[in-house]
């Protein structure tokens, strides 16, 4: 077997299942207890840019540089959902409380995704020149942290505080002091 470049990561939350994706867009899941692979999944062309495992079930979301969002059921292995779009996504996660997903990339947008139907329930635009970089759910699912890159420099921002109900801006960028600062 030759050996891929890994481009993106995303263990199961109870750690049986690590998932994988290169360069290529195959994704690989593994079972951690035996190390045995489980499926090579394909669909997407391109390289892999973001996994995400959806807390307490088999759903894995994955994006590529090619713009799309693909969904899938690992203990079946296969596809079960497929989002086209404009611009390449390079974050996704899934809600610990109710599995909303969450993505954002090149369009400057926070999309907060349908559990079920992965289809759009609200967003957050940023300002341009940012776009969205990496996200994270807090424990409790209230709260997203969104990190932000400059594209015209490519250069890494800072990281918002996002409240998921009304995505509302609740904690400002980082300071250089390491603490958020309020929104107005």
């Amino acid at each position: 077997d030759l050996e891929v470049s890994t481009t993106a990561a995303a263990f199961s939350a109870d750690g049986s299942m690590l998932v994988t994706g290169g360069a290529f867009g195959e994704i690989r899941v593994f079972d951690t207890a035996s190390g045995a692979l489980r499926h090579k999944l394909n669909g997407h062309r391109t390289e892999l840019q973001s996994l995400a495992v959806r807390p307490g079930s088999s759903i894995v979301a994955s994006a590529s540089a090619e713009a799309d969002l693909r969904i899938w059921d690992t203990a079946a292995g296969r596809e079960i959902g497929l989002v086209d779009g404009d611009l390449s996504l390079f974050a996704l996660t899934f809600s610990p409380r109710d599995g909303t997903l969450a993505s954002g990339g090149v369009d400057r947008r926070l999309t907060l995704r349908d559990a079920t139907t992965f289809k759009p329930v609200g967003d957050l635009l940023l300002k341009a020149p940012r776009m969205v970089g990496t996200l994270a759910w807090s424990p409790d699912g209230r709260f997203i942290a969104l990190g932000d890159i400059d594209d015209e420099t490519l250069s890494k921002g800072g990281i918002q505080v996002v409240d998921a109900a009304n995505r509302a801006v609740v904690a400002g960028k980082i300071e250089e002091s390491c603490a958020l600062t309020a929104s107005d």
